[in-house]
């Protein structure tokens, strides 16, 4: 047999495509991106303000279990005196050995209390140092500047101007309605222009055809671009839907946490002016008790009378500082704390 002649090699085809018109589907594409990069961002300011209200009320957390536990300490060290006052009077027999138990049994009572407030302080640092990764004396009280609010209805309004919660709500909004036009444009067209080219025909003369080439597909005879369209709408709709509820809420814990605070501030101006009042009548019946007009029961129930409301004022005012820091988070009144962080948003 002989060899069969080598094939002639195909002519060379190049084509090179450009569009022209996409009737909007490729700037709605760019704007869903867009709108999705703007809501990382926004999210991103949640995120960071979520930690700052969390790490400042743990800052707070341990600043007033530490004062808690200075009430409970010096408590203790009441009641150490006492004892050992009612033990010299036992000495003396003008006390009985009943009395030094039951002195002794406060005494425990005030250990085991001070002991309590020691273990909160740990655990509230401890939690401190689990948000900062680093470990913090956390002596130095809260700025005042942090705590100093404006009035009910300036700082309601203030809550909603500027709640990430709230404006990462819009954001979704937006999103959704970006989605939304991408999902009507999807389908649209596109219009292209084409150059095309063939090389190595014989005889044939090298030129550039030049066209307009018009794209399109139908998925679904339509029906499949109408469903993705019409979830869009329903995802802007449940977007709305919860740009609405989250502003319901925050102006609902705005008022609470504004109720809760105004209640402290009450309790500590009446427990301010009542304590001096009673720490005048524990030393009087200290000297009473010392002249033997008074009995060592009045004097220890009235030093746990002290301390209790001791120990309420210090909660009291905890409580106000973190109800404070709680609002300045609502607000953006923390974002200062990290102002060169927060300048990008």
């Amino acid at each position: 047999m002989g060899i069969p002649p080598v094939a002639r090699a195909l002519p060379a085809h190049h084509a090179a495509r450009a569009p022209l018109w996409a009737f909007g589907r490729i700037d709605s594409a760019i704007a869903l991106a867009d709108a999705e990069t703007t809501r990382e961002r926004v999210d991103l300011l949640r995120v960071r303000r979520d930690l700052l209200d969390r790490t400042s009320r743990a800052y707070a957390r341990v600043l007033g279990s530490r004062a808690l536990l200075a009430v409970a300490q010096a408590n203790l060290a009441a009641h150490r005196d006492l004892l050992a006052q009612i033990q010299r009077r036992q000495t003396g027999q003008l006390a009985s050995v009943a009395d030094v138990r039951l002195a002794t049994t406060r005494m425990s009572q005030a250990q085991a209390r001070a002991d309590r407030y020691l273990g909160d302080l740990e655990i509230a640092q401890s939690d401190l140092r689990a948000l900062t990764r680093v470990e913090l004396a956390a002596e130095q009280p809260v700025p005042e500047g942090l705590l100093a609010l404006g009035d009910a209805a300036m700082l309601r309004q203030a809550a909603l101007d500027n709640s990430a919660e709230i404006r990462l709500k819009r954001q979704e909004i937006d999103l959704a309605a970006a989605g939304v036009e991408q999902a009507s444009k999807a389908s649209m067209p596109t219009l292209y222009m084409q150059a095309d080219k063939d090389h190595g025909r014989a005889g044939y003369r090298e030129a550039v055809r030049v066209s307009l080439v018009f794209e399109a597909t139908l998925e679904g005879m339509g029906y499949a671009a109408g469903s993705r369209t019409g979830a869009a709408i329903a995802r802007q709709q449940a977007a709305e839907d919860g740009l609405a509820d989250t502003t319901n809420e925050i102006e609902r814990s705005v008022r609470s946490l504004q109720r809760s605070r105004q209640l402290q501030e009450e309790m500590i101006e009446v427990q301010g002016a009542t304590l001096g009042e009673l720490q005048e009548v524990l030393a009087s019946y200290q000297r009473q008790y010392v002249a033997g007009s008074k009995s060592w029961l009045e004097v220890l129930n009235f030093q746990r009378e002290l301390s209790e409301q001791q120990l309420q004022l210090a909660q009291a005012r905890s409580d106000w500082t973190l109800l404070s820091l709680q609002l300045a988070a609502l607000v953006g009144g923390l974002d200062p704390l990290v102002e060169s962080e927060m300048k990008a948003f």
